[in-house]
């Protein structure tokens, strides 16, 4: 088998194609050893450069290979980090795959001219015109139909990555069965409704201003698959920024039918919710609790993972009970986490 690199630089906000081409590299450096490598994965905000080289030159103890995440490379900002990992790069050891990952479509130059250009390949996002024929091809394999409004629901609803997109689809299908074709209403009732918490059953809390809701959801968010703080508040920003885009089309005089079809806004429960946001938050709330939102994603991006349950929150409080003002921590207990 021909050697594989020894560091890729993935770049871009498509996961799910990202994830398949991880796995293609996982299972060569698995048949080429004959066992799975050992796979440790670090952010730029836990762990140090210099502690990060030494583990990949010193070898694993328990595998023969070691395959190395290191994600949210964007981050790396310090010369001194840069220059160390960029060296490396330029100077990697055999028995070690490292992969560096970031959503964003660049990093720092020194770091990206240190991997080889045709090791370095950037996963874009669908264009809205593919999503359509990729949900409606995909669960036709799956010997399901699905409308055309159910499928611009699902679309609406679900993470704009094929990693999401293909784990709703394989539910749904699983859910209804093999011959049956998907509506809107199904579509609906089973995202509310599956056991899985997600940011749209938080927003919807948050958008009728249930605190207690909102903490209940977010506990079992954390606890199970969607623990991805800066995912989180991802989703949530993208909903607070249609219900802004609707309060100002309500302004200008639309109405709510009109501005429902402008933004998009599909099926009755989401539309009721959004319905409800609108009532609880004014315009001024909304512009707050997005600059909140921002203010909180570099922050999640800075620190440890430590304190993010508890970041996550302070964020759902300052959002819900607060209306995007955020409380004031005292200096001496949060000086360093200041927003």
């Amino acid at each position: 088998m021909s050697k594989l690199p020894p560091v890729y630089l993935l770049l871009g906000p498509e996961s799910g194609e990202k994830q398949e081409f991880i796995q293609s590299v996982r299972s060569a450096i698995e048949k080429r050893t004959g066992e799975k490598p050992e796979e440790p994965r670090f952010y730029p905000f836990e762990t140090g450069m210099s502690e990060l080289v030494a583990l990949l030159r010193n070898g694993s103890l328990f595998s023969a290979h070691r395959l190395v995440l290191l994600d949210s490379v964007e981050q790396l900002t310090t010369k001194a980090d840069i220059e160390l990992l960029s060296g490396y790069c330029e100077h990697p050891v055999e028995d070690a795959t490292l992969f560096l990952l970031s959503d964003q479509t660049q990093v720092d130059k020194r770091l990206a001219a240190a991997v080889p250009a045709d090791h370095r390949k950037i996963f874009w996002e669908m264009f809205d015109n593919q999503k359509l024929g990729w949900v409606t091809s995909y669960l036709r394999k799956q010997g399901c139909s699905i409308s055309g409004e159910a499928a611009n629901l699902l679309l609406e609803m679900v993470e704009n990555n094929t990693q999401e997109l293909r784990r709703e689809c394989d539910r749904l299908a699983l859910y209804f069965g093999r011959d049956h074709e998907i509506g809107a209403d199904d579509v609906e009732t089973f995202i509310y409704h599956s056991k899985e918490e997600n940011v749209f059953t938080l927003f919807e809390e948050m958008a009728a201003c249930n605190f207690d809701g909102s903490l209940e959801i977010l506990q079992k968010m954390m606890l199970g698959s969607e623990a991805n703080p800066v995912a989180i508040i991802a989703g949530l920003t993208w909903q607070f920024r249609r219900l802004l885009a609707l309060a100002i089309l309500l302004e200008e005089r639309y109405s709510a039918r009109d501005a429902f079809m402008k933004l998009n806004i599909r099926g009755k429960r989401v539309q009721k919710n959004y319905e409800t946001g609108g009532r609880n938050f004014s315009r001024e709330n909304l512009e707050r609790v997005l600059v909140l939102s921002a203010r909180y994603d570099a922050l999640f991006r800075r620190l440890g993972s430590a304190v993010h349950p508890l970041l996550l929150q302070l964020y759902v409080y300052s959002v819900v009970i607060r209306k995007g003002q955020e409380p004031a921590p005292a200096h001496h207990e949060m000086g360093e986490y200041e927003l």
